[in-house]
């Protein structure tokens, strides 16, 4: 029988909404292996929740998910706050489909925007994340001054000399920039000036930056002399590679050691629902989740940016 033609609509609806709860389910855990987040910063659960203080509005990142009723987007913000070194949130949409669209068998649009609602949320989870390292020059850490900065202070340094100390290179990524980096790493010192030998595991670049950052990692000889110099680079630490999409600065690149202090705390994970209402048969599919993203010390991550 043809959708239109069905004699009981509000068993019909029923069956829809649990058919849209369930597809929202489903891509929670389809798209899971897909997040990049989680391979850069440490993921924790805490169920402390954060009081917010503004608004963004804003559906996805800006990807509005809409069916043949625009205006009917009823939960649609993005309401973040911030401390000196993370950003707390809570982020929620939500879809609508009347009546009239579920009569036109629609059935292949409707479940795509459940899914699409599903990877608004995880869009923005990845978004904020990135955000963290691309504003590593500018948002401020606990000892006063930017996550990525070439005078963090020491309390001290029993060692004598300098009193502050860089994790910043203000250069494109080449092969001597490389090598700069992995000795800035292997030099860092603790509070007192004593070298922790961090060490890189990790270098994160934009996608641009990935073909550079494979040649210098991986190639047996030196690709920017002439002389074919041997690239002594893969001899010593080989960090893995991790291009990210949500970094959008072609210029971008930064390594990162096993005892690093990035953060991404999962207040509450991507839930979703749906319900109908009778009044003029539609379904309604939404989702939230709260998180906070930021770092605790600026010790074992390294930038470099032109």
């Amino acid at each position: 029988m043809p959708v239109h033609e069905q004699a009981n609509w509000p068993a019909f609806i029923a069956t829809r909404s649990v058919f849209l709860k369930a597809t929202m389910v489903d891509e929670i855990g389809k798209r899971e292996r897909e997040r990049v987040y989680p391979r850069i910063f440490r993921v924790k659960s805490s169920s402390r929740y954060k009081e917010e203080k503004r608004w963004i509005v804003g559906l996805g990142l800006g990807q509005e998910i809409r069916v043949e009723i625009p205006e009917a987007l009823p939960l649609d913000g993005f309401m973040p706050s911030y401390l000196s070194e993370f950003i707390h949130a809570w982020f929620a949409n939500s879809i609508k489909f009347s009546k009239p669209f579920m009569m036109n068998e629609e059935d292949p649009m409707f479940a795509a925007r459940g899914r699409e609602l599903v990877k608004s949320l995880m869009r923005t989870e990845e978004y904020y994340a990135a955000q963290v390292l691309v504003n590593a020059t500018v948002d401020l850490g606990p000892d006063g001054v930017a996550l990525a900065s070439q005078s963090h202070p020491l309390r001290e340094n029993v060692l004598g000399g300098a009193t502050t100390v860089s994790n910043y290179i203000n250069a494109t990524l080449d092969h001597d920039t490389m090598q700069d980096m992995i000795t800035m790493a292997q030099r860092v010192p603790n509070e007192r000036g004593i070298p922790i030998m961090s060490g890189l595991k990790q270098l994160i670049v934009s996608v641009e930056n990935k073909p550079r950052a494979m040649e210098i990692l991986n190639s047996t000889l030196r690709s920017d002399t002439a002389e074919n110099a041997k690239n002594v680079l893969r001899d010593q630490e080989n960090p893995d590679l991790v291009p990210w999409h949500y970094i959008f600065s072609p210029t971008f690149w930064m390594g990162k050691g096993e005892d690093h202090s990035l953060i991404f705390y999962r207040r509450q994970g991507i839930q979703t629902a749906s319900n109908e209402s009778f009044d003029n048969y539609s379904i309604t599919g939404k989702g939230d989740m709260f998180f906070s993203v930021g770092h605790e010390n600026w010790r074992h991550t390294f930038f470099g940016q032109s």
